[in-house]
């Protein structure tokens, strides 16, 4: 993909974006100490999935902890893994990952869910989902992947360790817009409020992916919104090039 957009003009700055300037033209991305001016942007700097913060969290990932029960779910075929979380999210991934594992359980600190009624229901139905409330994993062990983890139980401080083949992760995503606050309108949660699916308030800048999604959260979902952006851009810059070349023929 990176070929197939070099052969077409693209250039690449491998720099962490500091600020932008959607104030004026052209519009303004700073970058690694230079400026960079586009008569249109696409931001599409995504989300963070949540994590534990525990220092063996990220030496498992892709070793059996995982972020996303959609993607990784059928890779826990006939085993037994646990979800972590208490939100729509998390019942969406344990119900999911059901239709292939043997056994999920749901590891929560507190001792109630937040997700909504219907998703709670769904979870409480499932046989194959266990529940353990007001606890928390405070670490993940394995050798070269995950074998087991150690659970804290909030309330008693107790500490047991559970025999377990996968952890997945699900309290939450922390979109990327940082840079844009007070540039763009965001929502409570942070990510980035458009109208017709890829545009902003200010003309040229279009708005791609989990940035502003907070629902699907899948790379196909987020491409197809790239395309999206690209076609905007596009019918953007031809007006906005005829509009000059008018200008300077009169």
């Amino acid at each position: 993909m990176k070929l197939q957009a070099e052969k077409f003009g693209t250039r690449f700055v491998y720099d962490d974006l500091t600020d932008v300037d959607f104030t004026s033209r052209p519009l303004k991305a700073f970058a690694g100490g230079k400026t960079y001016e586009a008569d249109s942007i696409i931001i599409a700097t995504g989300a963070n999935a949540k994590n534990l913060g525990i220092d063996s969290e990220n030496r498992y990932i892709g070793k059996g902890v995982s972020t996303c029960g959609t993607c990784d779910g059928p890779f826990f075929k006939n085993k037994n893994v646990i979800v972590v979380g208490g939100g729509d999210t998390a019942m969406e991934d344990a119900n999911f990952i059901t239709k292939f594992a043997d056994t999920v359980t749901i590891v929560h600190r507190r001792e109630e869910f937040k997700a909504s009624k219907i998703m709670q229901e769904k979870v409480f139905s499932n046989k194959k989902i266990k529940i353990i409330w007001n606890s928390e994993v405070t670490e993940i062990l394995g050798k070269d992947k995950v074998e087991a983890v150690k659970l804290r139980n909030i309330k008693s401080g107790e500490v047991q360790e559970m025999p377990i083949d996968g952890v997945f992760v699900a309290i939450g995503h922390s979109p990327n817009t940082k840079t844009f606050n007070g540039k763009l309108k965001l929502d409570a949660a942070g990510y980035i409020i458009t109208k017709d699916e890829v545009l902003t308030d200010i003309e040229g800048v279009y708005i791609a992916g989990d940035v502003a999604d907070k629902i699907y959260r899948q790379a196909v979902t987020a491409s197809a919104s790239g395309v999206k952006c690209a076609l905007r851009a596009r019918e953007y810059l031809t007006d906005l090039y005829y509009k000059t070349e008018k200008k300077n023929s009169e």
